[in-house]
């Protein structure tokens, strides 16, 4: 099978849970099938990044194209145009037409596209196979999810603005991609709820590599220490980390005034790195490996609020043997109960109590430690993952397939 496989950005190095779900199935495909290769490139840096990749699967055909983002508009600005604004941000007429060249040279029998961005340069072109969009998050679904964490009424307007547009633009797209590929039930019932699909979309949960991520000796901690992880110039992770610090944080030091916060990965914001107190709260930045702080957590947290998709990070954390407390939000999509494979906590009270009793009851940590690890051991590996995307492109090119958008 020849498919054409297109993303936004090179998804390499693996140090953000997007970069990490797309290589993981861009390798698979490739494993099975005969890849062409689209990404759009954001820099010198990435286009290098993306000569690494190169050399690490083996592409049919490899092709990268320059963007330069547009600036986000005002509202007065592009109130008369019906493309939302996070979509019109990602326009470019030149990859267009290199896209459009490139499957008119091709007899593809798929085309997989990562995330929304990419399906809008597919709008105007006669594409004879079946056309898939996985995505990341449903992009209506998390607007709305954010919509009430917003600071400031302008904010909120533009907002508004965008999720009626961007809800418009889904419907539109189920009649050209009849086929989505999804992170969670959550995100499945969304979509089934506001678009007129004839195929269920395939619920692929974010995984994790079983190569990788294995239980590994917990270093000797003089302090009870809690460990976030992830992209912190992220929207969900701040508002998440920012709630922590304020609400949560002070009744944990209020018990334990010698427990340690660890805040581990790229891209920290001038707001993050002001978080940092001394010892007590440590800010690391972008680190060459993440497990040696996944195994220095005596608590894994992730009080996210904002969901769509599912956390690679909680799935990492899990994998590892790590007891972990979460928002219901924040573990969306996975399998997991309370108090038996992690613990649930929606509100701050809650949330430290499920802290300070998981920290304070070591038999307890251990055991919902080890029943996270099986389940995540047995449902979400990326083998086991791409596996399940292998066989949902066999089952929807089986037939001969006609598409063409008018």
């Amino acid at each position: 099978m020849k498919v054409l496989f297109v993303t936004p950005y090179i998804p390499y190095p693996l140090n953000s849970g997007t970069h990490q779900r797309v290589f993981n199935l861009l390798k698979a495909v490739c494993c099975e099938h005969e890849v062409v290769f689209f990404s759009l490139t954001h820099s010198d840096e990435e286009l290098s990044r993306a000569k690494e990749l190169q050399s690490l699967l083996p592409f049919s055909q490899f092709h990268t194209e320059p963007i330069k983002l547009k600036a986000w508009r005002t509202l007065s600005k592009r109130l008369f145009d019906p493309v939302p604004d996070t979509l019109h941000h990602w326009f470019d007429i030149e990859i267009c037409h290199a896209l459009k060249a490139l499957v008119q040279s091709h007899s593809f029998d798929l085309v997989h596209c990562s995330d929304i961005c990419m399906t809008q340069y597919f709008q105007e072109m006669d594409v004879q196979c079946p056309l898939i969009n996985d995505h990341s998050r449903i992009d209506s679904e998390y607007q709305l999810e954010q919509l009430p964490y917003l600071r400031g009424w302008k904010r909120r307007l533009s907002a508004r603005e965008n999720i009626v547009k961007t809800r418009s633009f889904e419907k539109r797209l189920s009649t050209q991609f009849p086929l989505h590929v999804v992170c969670s039930r959550e995100d499945k019932d969304y979509l089934m709820r506001h678009q007129q699909l004839d195929t269920p979309p395939l619920v692929l949960e974010n995984g994790f590599d079983s190569d990788y991520f294995y239980p590994q000796q917990k270093p000797i901690n003089n302090s009870p220490t809690l460990v976030f992880t992830g992209t912190m110039d992220y929207e969900p992770n701040l508002d998440g980390m920012r709630w922590f610090i304020q609400d949560i944080w002070p009744k944990v030091l209020a018990k334990l005034p010698n427990a340690r916060l660890m805040i581990v990965g790229t891209k920290p914001t001038v707001e993050v790195y002001s978080w940092q107190n001394g010892k007590q709260v440590v800010v690391t930045g972008e680190v060459a490996d993440i497990r040696p702080y996944y195994a220095m957590a005596d608590v894994y947290i992730c009080p996210l609020r904002i969901g769509g998709g599912t956390r690679l990070k909680l799935v990492e954390a899990l994998a590892m043997e790590r007891p972990v407390v979460s928002t219901r939000v924040g573990a969306q999509g996975l399998a997991l109960c309370d108090q038996q494979h992690i613990c649930y906590a929606d509100n701050a009270s809650q949330f430290a109590n499920s802290i300070l009793n998981t920290l304070s009851d070591l038999e307890f940590s251990l055991k919902i430690s080890k029943q996270g690890a099986d389940l995540v051991r047995e449902k979400y590996s990326w083998k086991d993952l791409a596996r399940r995307l292998i066989g949902y492109y066999q089952e929807h090119t089986k037939n001969s397939w006609s598409y063409s958008n008018d």
